[in-house]
């Protein structure tokens, strides 16, 4: 089960985050007019080495809207902040301190395919024996509610005209978690459960609080 998740996982971060093929969809993210705009400015040439690049990977984003293709996105804009840092003086820690953001979020990006690729060797390698551990259980459930909020917020949040646009990768991400989940809790051992299912609801719990304190209820 955990094998499976992880397989799913690593699916979904190189399946469209968008459905493409639904009208709705059609140049979603407007590059068409961005670029026109971007290149329509009187100083366009002089910073073209440094706007470039970051076009380059927003229209591979905007063909295939996956989240391997955000990472690119996310790390030339971390790039070409780090150089306007470099050449701006009043903002210049402000837009260091957007392009540090950036950087972490690369990261977190990259953390789905890495957590992925664990939970499908980690089964392989032990040849389906054994358990995976107190921290192993718990760890598995942490990612697994982690990226399942994430695939929520898209199906949660987007409105009912909007939902076939919604693309298959959301849909990956949200059975690899729950998948990784029921692992979780499939995968305790007679001494060990209680723990790991108090662990669990600890992070349930912990989340809600977060969530409620943040809406300010």
């Amino acid at each position: 089960m955990a094998g499976l998740g992880g397989a799913l996982l690593i699916a979904s971060f190189f399946l469209p985050l968008v459905n493409t093929s639904s009208p709705a969809a059609s140049n979603a993210l407007g590059m068409d007019q961005l670029r026109r705009q971007v290149e329509s400015t009187s100083d366009y040439e002089a910073v073209r080495p440094l706007v470039e690049p970051t076009m380059k990977a927003m229209e591979s984003f905007a063909a295939n809207p996956s989240l391997m293709n955000l990472t690119g996105v996310v790390g030339m804009s971390g790039e070409l902040l780090e150089t306007a840092a470099g050449i701006a003086t009043a903002d210049a820690a402000e837009i260091r301190k957007v392009a540090g953001i950036l950087a972490w979020v690369k990261r977190g990006l990259w953390l789905l395919p890495l957590v992925g690729a664990i939970q499908l060797l980690l089964p392989a390698l032990s040849r389906l024996r054994g358990h995976a551990g107190f921290l192993g259980l718990v760890g598995r459930f942490l990612f697994g509610w982690i990226f399942g909020l994430m695939a929520l917020v898209p199906i949660a949040g987007a409105p009912s005209n909007q939902q076939a646009v919604i693309g298959i990768a959301i849909w990956i991400l949200l059975v690899g978690s729950v998948l990784m989940m029921l692992a979780s809790l499939f995968g305790v051992t007679r001494r060990n459960w209680w723990a790991v299912i108090l662990a669990d609801a600890g992070i349930v719990a912990a989340t809600v609080l977060t969530l409620k304190s943040l809406s300010g209820r």
